[in-house]
């Protein structure tokens, strides 16, 4: 969030901190009921290079995804699951 990132950190520990500011502020948006999307952008590689606890992470999602709509409930809400219902709509109007 704002830090940039790059194969070869010149500081793990600075790059540690600002995954795990990142997250923080993640994990808060997961938790509000008013918020239906949050993209996780660059997760899997602060996961991969260990700048977050894997564990810790997939528990976060496993509690947003049991409160939070389904994507393809999203989808539907949104009218984008079947793009052919939306054009056979839109040229009836």
């Amino acid at each position: 969030m704002g830090e940039g990132f790059t194969w070869e950190t010149q500081d793990r520990q600075r790059d540690i901190a600002a995954a795990e500011a990142a997250w923080a502020v993640s994990q808060e948006m997961l938790r509000d009921p008013s918020i239906g999307l949050v993209v996780l952008d660059e997760l899997n590689i602060a996961l991969k290079h260990g700048y977050l606890d894997l564990a810790g992470a997939i528990k976060a999602l496993q509690y947003s995804k049991a409160n939070k709509v389904s994507f393809d409930d999203a989808l539907d809400n949104l009218g984008l699951r079947n793009p052919a219902a939306n054009v056979e709509r839109e040229t009836q109007v």
